[in-house]
C-alpha cells in the first residue's frame, strides 16, 4: 500500500478545513485523524482546523474550548495572523476557559492586535472595553471614536448586499451611546433609529448565512428597541417626516451605477420617482430608516414628494431620465440630476417627504405608500 504523506495528508485537510459540512461520512474519521497529526507537527491548516472546530463545536471536534485557546496560540506564534488574536479576545472576554470569568487583561491585548489590523469585531469589542473600562483606561470618547469610524463604511456594505458584515453589531453600539450619552450627546430618537438598523441588518444576516450568537444580538437589539421606545413620546410617532435635501435618493444613486428617475405633476404637488440598478460592486438599493413609522428596510425605489414652491426645469409631465450622478452646492436648495457631465433636470427646494418606497426582499419587491 502507498505512504500517505504529509504534503497529501495536508492538501486533504485544506479540501475541507472550510467546509467540513461536505466531507463525505466515510472521510470524517480520516480528516479528524489527520488534523490531530497535524497539530503534534505544528501544521498550521491542522491547528486552524481543530482550533475552529473545538470553538463552539463543528460536527467533526467537540466543543473544547481550552483545546481550541491552546490551538489558537500556537498557530498566533506559528504565523502571527491577526484573526487568531481577535478569536483568543473572544475566549477570553466571555472568560471561557476561567470558570465563566472574563479575563478582560488577556482579552484587550488581543483585541488590540486585531483592531490594529482593521479587524471590526476586534475594533467594536475594544471599544466596548473602553466604554467600560474593564482591562484597560475607561474612555467613553476612545470607545464612541472607534464605534463611529466604523459605521459608515460598513452601512456602505450591507446597502451593497454584503448580508454578512459586521453593519448590525456596529450600528447596535452606535445606539448604545446615543442611547447613554456614552461619547456624544444623549438622544433617545437617535438610539431609536440605529437600533432599528441594527435590527434589519441582522435579520437579513441570519436569513442568509448565520453566525454563532447572531440570535443573542438579534435579543439585544429586540430589548434596546423596546426600552428606547417606551421613553419616546407619543407625538414622534404622529409626526410627518421632512428633509431639507432628497437625502435618499442621493444615497440611492451612491449604491447604484445609475438611476432611473420620474418627474410627475399630480394637483399641483410634485413627485420624483427614483430606481436604482445594481452592479459588480452596487447593490442598487440604500438603507431607508423612518423612525416615526418604526421601519427601517432596504430600498431599491424612493419616491419623494414636494409641494408647488418648489420650482423644477421641465414643464412637460410626466418627465423622465436616466442620470449618473447628483450635484448640489452647500448652503443652496438647487439640486441637477446629470448623465455623466450633462444636466438634464433641475429641482429647487428644501422641503421633501417621502412617498413611497420598493424593499427589497431576495427575489420579490414590495411596493409601499406612506
Amino acid at each position: 500500500m502507498k505512504k500517505i504523506t504529509d504534503e497529501e495528508k495536508i492538501e486533504f485537510i485544506e479540501k475541507y478545513v472550510d467546509d467540513v459540512d461536505s466531507i463525505p461520512k466515510e472521510e470524517i474519521e480520516k480528516y479528524r485523524s489527520y488534523v490531530e497529526e497535524g497539530c503534534k507537527k505544528d501544521w498550521p491548516v491542522a491547528l486552524h482546523a481543530k482550533a475552529y472546530g473545538c470553538y463552539g463545536g463543528d460536527g467533526i471536534f467537540e466543543e473544547d474550548w481550552f483545546e481550541s485557546r491552546d490551538c489558537l496560540l500556537r498557530l498566533a506564534e506559528l504565523t502571527d495572523d491577526p484573526f487568531c488574536y481577535n478569536t483568543l479576545g473572544y475566549i477570553y472576554y466571555y472568560g471561557r476557559c476561567n470558570n465563566g470569568i472574563p479575563e478582560y487583561e488577556k482579552a484587550f491585548q488581543c483585541y488590540s492586535i486585531g483592531a490594529a489590523h482593521g479587524i471590526y469585531e476586534s475594533q467594536y469589542k475594544l471599544a466596548d472595553m473602553f466604554l467600560t473600562g474593564n482591562g484597560c483606561i475607561k474612555s467613553a470618547s476612545a470607545g464612541a471614536s472607534l464605534i463611529l469610524s466604523m459605521y459608515s463604511e460598513n452601512r456602505d456594505f450591507f446597502c451593497n448586499r454584503n448580508y454578512e458584515c459586521k453593519f448590525a453589531d456596529v450600528a447596535l453600539r452606535v445606539g448604545g451611546l446615543f442611547e447613554n450619552g456614552y461619547g456624544v450627546e444623549k438622544d433617545a430618537e437617535l438610539a431609536y433609529q440605529y437600533y432599528l438598523e441594527a435590527k434589519c441588518a441582522i435579520e437579513k444576516r441570519i436569513e442568509f448565512e448565520s453566525h454563532y450568537g447572531d440570535k443573542k444580538v438579534l435579543n439585544k437589539i429586540e430589548e434596546a428597541l423596546e426600552r428606547v421606545k417606551s421613553q419616546l413620546p407619543k407625538e414622534f410617532f404622529e409626526k410627518e417626516v421632512s428633509y431639507p435635501f432628497p437625502v435618499y435618493i442621493g444615497d440611492l444613486l451612491h449604491h447604484s451605477v445609475g438611476m432611473d428617475i420620474t418627474l410627475d405633476n399630480k394637483y399641483g404637488e410634485y413627485f420624483l420617482k427614483a430606481s436604482g440598478f445594481a452592479g459588480d460592486d452596487a447593490g442598487g438599493c440604500t438603507l431607508l430608516t423612518i423612525p416615526s413609522k418604526s421601519f427601517c428596510g432596504l430600498v431599491d425605489s424612493v419616491t419623494l414628494k414636494f409641494d408647488e414652491t418648489t420650482d423644477v426645469s421641465v414643464d412637460e409631465f410626466p418627465y423622465q431620465a436616466f442620470i449618473t450622478g447628483i450635484r448640489g452646492e452647500q448652503n443652496s436648495d438647487l439640486y441637477q440630476f446629470v448623465y455623466r457631465n450633462m444636466t438634464l433636470l433641475e429641482i429647487e427646494g428644501n422641503r421633501f417627504y417621502i412617498d413611497s418606497y420598493r424593499v427589497v426582499k431576495d427575489d420579490e419587491e414590495t411596493q409601499e405608500q406612506l
